[in-house]
């Protein structure tokens, strides 16, 4: 079992996840100024979607910044389609210029080339750039959840439970257990984001969806 004690402010979301082409207009990487308790259970999962079959549900990471043109069809994308609720999957929004984190796991963890990038289950599939239309958008990233929903994966169970402490500090303890004969050689990473994300409106392109389910840490 892994404790981790978490300081946090505002609404958050935690989603506790094992992670395991290009194409389209991209923002060259630039330096830029920096301007209760619950318990949560996740299975290895069999999903069917339109005759089409799931073996888990799915990750996607997205890199984006608030000074990128590009990034609000990515983010746009990726909120439309979890709110179809039609394809397993959760997302996360790393918003690279404003938070830390994000910018260590962009930068250092991926080594990103260009804003905006999706990586899909920890890099199993990656998304560079966006396309003119969010159905294009849309389409492309549909695709590639489609890849990433037919491989393989280990039969894991994890347990999440985050007890609130007060003071805006959070406890979370997640347990793994290893459902299949042979050892797993994972890595667990643990994010805490805002759903409702506090960086809506700061990017520079207009009418546009900055970042919902915004990182705060990892």
């Amino acid at each position: 079992m892994m404790r981790k004690n978490k300081r946090i402010a505002g609404a958050v979301a935690v989603l506790g996840l094992f992670l395991f082409v290009s194409l389209g207009a991209a923002s060259p990487m630039i330096s830029t100024p920096e301007k209760t308790n619950e318990i949560i259970e996740t299975n290895a999962i069999s999903v069917q979607v339109k005759d089409r079959d799931y073996t888990h549900a799915m990750f996607a990471e997205d890199g984006t910044a608030t000074w990128c043109q590009y990034c609000p069809m990515a983010g746009n994308a990726l909120k439309s389609i979890y709110d179809e609720g039609l394809y397993p999957f959760y997302y996360i929004s790393m918003v690279d210029d404003k938070n830390t984190h994000a910018a260590t796991r962009c930068r250092t963890d991926y080594n990103i080339r260009g804003f905006p990038t999706v990586w899909f289950d920890g890099g199993y599939q990656v998304a560079v750039g966006s396309y003119p239309t969010l159905p294009q958008q849309v389409s492309w990233y549909k695709s590639m959840l489609d890849v990433c929903g037919a491989r393989p994966v280990p039969n894991l169970n994890q347990m999440l439970t985050i007890s609130w402490l007060g003071g805006a500090t959070m406890q979370i303890d997640v347990s793994v257990t290893n459902n299949d004969p042979n050892p797993y050689a994972g890595r667990l990473r643990l994010y805490v984001a805002e759903k409702v994300s506090s960086m809506d409106g700061m990017c520079m392109a207009l009418d546009s969806l900055m970042s919902s389910h915004s990182l705060i840490m990892h």
